[in-house]
Parts: C-alpha cells; structure tokens; sequence
C-alpha cells in the first residue's frame, strides 16, 4: 500500500501531462462550439430561409416606398393627380390649348370649366380628375390647398379628336365670408393646371382671382367629361 502510495507521488509529473491535454480539449470544444453558434446566427440574419439579404431587402423596400412617397407628395404640393388611367393614348399637356371658359358667380362662389382642346395631330384620352392650384407672386408659387374632389360624381375616359375640347367644372369659393384669421385673403395671379395623369402643368392667367393663403381649401373640381 505504501509502495503504491509513493509510486505516485514520486512520479508527479506524470499525471499532470495526462490531465492537461484533456482540459486544453475540452476548451477548445467549447470555444469551437461557441464560434460555430454564433457565425451560424449571423449566416442566419445575412441570409434568412428565403434566400435575400435581409438587409438589401429592407433598405430596398424602404428605398421604393420612399420613392412613391416623394412622387406623390410632389404632384400633391403641385396640384397633380396620379394616373387613373392604363390607356397608352393619355393627352399629354403640350398636345392641349387649356383655358378656361367665362366665370360666372353662385351662392358665395364662382364656377367657370377648365377646357382642353387636342391640338396635337392624333385623338387623346383624359379620364378622370384634373390638378388644379392657385398660383400668386407673378412667380408660380402656390396659393393655399389644391382643388379638392367633388365626391360621388361618375366619370369615364373621355377621347377627344385633333381640334375637339373637353372640359372640368372647378369652383372657387369666394373668400370674403370665411374667417380672415383662418384664410388670409390674398391676390392670385391665375391658374396652375395638370391634365389627369400628367405631371407637366399649364398657367392660366387670370384676374380679380382670390384664395386663401392660410389652410382653408377654396377650390373644388370635378372630372372631366365631354363638352357640350
């Protein structure tokens, strides 16, 4: 018993080097598996199941909406409409002489139509809602809200041949009830125009035009139909 006892503890320097080699293993098994965890996590979120890049994707579809965002809040600040038609024939604003008919008063408004007349060489198409603002300054700066939809009124492509019109009824509420705190009453110098689906404007000159320079909306529009 004793010789065994010092057999080993004469030997000491040979069970550590046993013991040693298994401990520096086991950590480094530890730290593989360690490793392995997480560079599969990150493979995970650089390439989920569906095989894209989440984060491409992400900044992608960001991209886009913010895209759609700016156009639409562009031809919004400008009066535009976006597109209600898929019709390749759309007039396009160069092709059409826009003006407006005579003005004529109502219960606290003005009603005149906005009239399109194809001088382009072949037949066109407008469907649907006209852009329309105030403009003042003598330098195209918008005055107040765009025209405002009429609600519930039914419309349809309307096609109009070399030399014929279509026309828009808009209303212009007279600004002389409505609370000048609110309006600020202010001159306007004419018409900016977007035929539906452009997103190039015409200017109508005008007089004795008024608006609101505060957030009280003053015009309405209607779509465009066949001219009588």
């Amino acid at each position: 018993m004793n010789t065994r006892l010092q057999s080993v503890s004469s030997s000491p320097s040979t069970a550590p080097r046993a013991k040693r080699p298994v401990r520096s293993t086991r950590k480094a098994a530890l730290v593989f598996a360690a490793l392995t965890a997480l560079s599969s996590t990150a493979l995970a979120a650089c390439f989920p199941e569906d095989g894209t890049n989440s984060d491409s994707s992400s900044e992608s579809t960001q991209s886009a909406e913010s895209s759609d965002a700016q156009t639409n809040a562009a031809l919004t600040a400008q009066g535009g409409q976006a597109s209600e038609t898929n019709d390749d024939n759309i007039c396009a604003t160069n092709a059409l002489d826009i003006t407006t008919t005579e003005p004529h008063g109502a219960a606290g408004s003005t009603l005149f139509s906005i009239k399109f007349t194809n001088k382009g060489d072949a037949p066109c198409v407008l469907n649907g809602f006209p852009g329309v603002s105030l403009v003042t300054d003598n330098n195209g700066t918008q005055l107040g809200a765009s025209a405002t939809r009429e609600r519930n009124v039914e419309y349809q492509p309307v096609t109009i041949d070399k030399g014929q019109s279509a026309t828009a009824d808009l209303k212009v509420t007279s600004t002389g009830p409505l609370d000048p705190s609110e309006c600020d009453p202010t001159k306007a110098d004419g018409l900016r125009v977007y035929p539906p689906a452009e997103t190039s404007a015409a200017f109508i000159p005008m007089e004795n035009l008024e608006g609101c320079a505060g957030d009280v909306p003053v015009l309405s529009i209607q779509p465009v139909v066949e001219s009588e």
